[in-house]
């Protein structure tokens, strides 16, 4: 069984895979690379499992914010600590904790060179029980433009290369993500909504195809001041290709806060799962520092 968070995948009833593997598993990354080989898996390398995605120049955690006004440039970093992100169990009940821990840091860059024109880097470092690597590097344009005084749209692609260089941080090869984007706002109240069609990479991993997705993240907040936003945001994916393979669709949510402070803002995030899939952690705490120009609607 495939899952993180709360959810499951099950290993094919009558295999003697898991039993054999057992004693590899003791060994860590050997055993988890010896269970791989074993149950046809083409590679850990190929599979992804880190699905926070900071958005850049988004004044939201994982949200695209539509609001980009001109000349905003900045910088920031953020780091999340997640818990069981890939657990293995068997048909027979037995659980192994394949990444038990793993903390990442982003550094990101953003610019807003004409109003409503937005560019991002992300620089991924993940640290897990596994070892050190970067995670995919991420590069992204975004394009928006208001609809009356509290209506904004637009449209973003994000390229994702593909240069994890340990298991379960590289997809092995370059993503593309391609979508829309709204967000809405009134005195008081915010909100934002992004959906796009993520590329696959055709790996296995099991009975799982990492196959072409729907990726959606949602975002909704009170203002109590200016400077002041707390709410709910929720990310997650959905195979375009039918597959009846548990872990294929994971579901993640976190309340989040974010004061600012003038050219440095600050924001915080906890969540956890929602039904499970392969990467969604068991919990999920976020903590980021932005520096330069306020973000999207506090501008």
């Amino acid at each position: 069984t495939w899952f993180g968070g709360g959810g499951c995948a099950t290993a094919p009833r009558g295999s003697n895979v898991f039993w054999l593997a057992i004693p590899l598993l003791v060994f860590r990354r050997w055993g988890l690379l010896g269970w791989l080989a074993a149950a046809g898996v083409a590679s850990a390398q190929d599979v992804n499992v880190d699905r926070f995605r900071p958005a850049p120049g988004s004044s939201w955690l994982v949200s695209e914010d539509p609001w980009l006004s001109a000349h905003q440039h900045g910088l920031s970093s953020t780091t999340d600590v997640s818990s069981d992100v890939v657990t293995l169990r068997g048909v027979e009940g037995v659980v192994e904790r394949l990444v038990p821990h793993m903390v990442s840091t982003r550094l990101v860059v953003h610019s807003v060179p004409a109003e409503g024109v937005g560019l991002g880097l992300v620089l991924p470092w993940h640290v897990t029980d596994w070892g050190r690597s970067i995670g995919d590097v991420e590069l992204s344009a975004r394009a928006t433009r208001s609809v009356g005084d509290t209506l904004r749209a637009g449209v973003m692609l994000t390229g994702a290369l593909g240069s994890g260089s340990q298991p379960w941080l590289s997809s092995g090869r370059p993503r593309v993500l391609g979508g829309g984007m709204v967000g809405w706002r009134a005195p008081a109240f915010r909100a934002a909504l992004t959906t796009g069609v993520r590329s696959g990479t055709g790996a296995r991993i099991g009975q799982l195809a990492i196959g072409p997705s729907l990726s959606w993240s949602g975002a909704a907040a009170i203002t109590p001041d200016p400077r002041w936003r707390m709410g709910l945001e929720a990310y997650g994916e959905q195979q375009l290709v039918p597959d009846d393979t548990p872990g294929g669709n994971p579901v993640e949510w976190m309340f989040s806060s974010a004061y600012q402070l003038s050219w440095v803002s600050f924001r915080v995030g906890a969540g956890t799962g929602l039904g499970g899939g392969l990467g969604v952690p068991r919990w999920r705490a976020v903590f980021s520092v932005v520096v330069g120009p306020p973000l999207g609607e506090h501008s």
